[in-house]
């Protein structure tokens, strides 16, 4: 008989994972870096792309690619920062770095309602690749978000020399399962 393991999959904060992680109390996280502690084991599963999320008729709707620039001073639509502060944290970089301004009118959690914002005209809609694979959004046009700091590095942490086997095992697939994709 092979032996069992039991996962048990809890939704953390991105920034609140960093501790348990350091103390050992979290096995395995899958966050966005960079990861401030140093006593955490940092693999990276993937790097992703920002795209902007533009209703149909937008005058930006047709470009090939848009840049902080080009949103400056415009609504953008994004996640809280207390929910997923390394991503914020690369936009707000994006913005700061070619000297546009950032104005953020709402912020939404999950894709499917940033989407909703963003087809009822409120604004233009920040969001990495990955969060539309396999999702229709009608009424929405997406366009990669390019130029500085518009790629975040989606990561894999540990607390740094975990030995037990388990999580190494599941370390591993997830890495293998994400860069067979």
């Amino acid at each position: 008989m092979a032996p069992s393991v039991t996962a048990r999959a809890r939704i953390r904060v991105q920034t609140s994972m960093w501790a348990p992680a350091v103390t050992g109390l979290l096995a395995v996280g899958i966050g966005w870096g960079p990861v401030p502690a140093t006593s955490i084991a940092v693999r990276q599963l993937s790097m992703e792309r920002f795209v902007a999320l533009l209703p149909a008729g937008h005058e930006l709707a047709g470009r090939r690619t848009v840049r902080s620039v080009d949103l400056s001073g415009r609504g953008v639509l994004t996640w809280p920062h207390r929910v997923n502060s390394g991503l914020c944290d690369r936009i707000i970089a994006a913005f700061d770095q070619v000297g546009a301004v950032l104005r953020i009118v709402r912020t939404a959690e999950g894709i499917a309602t940033l989407a909703t914002h963003v087809a009822a005209g409120e604004g233009i809609g920040l969001a990495v690749e990955s969060d539309l694979a396999g999702r229709h959004l009608p009424g929405i046009v997406t366009v990669p978000f390019t130029g500085p700091s518009t790629t975040a590095q989606r990561v894999v942490i540990t607390a740094r020399n975990h030995g037990d086997p388990a999580t190494q095992r599941l370390t591993e697939l997830l890495l293998t399962t994400v860069r067979s994709h």
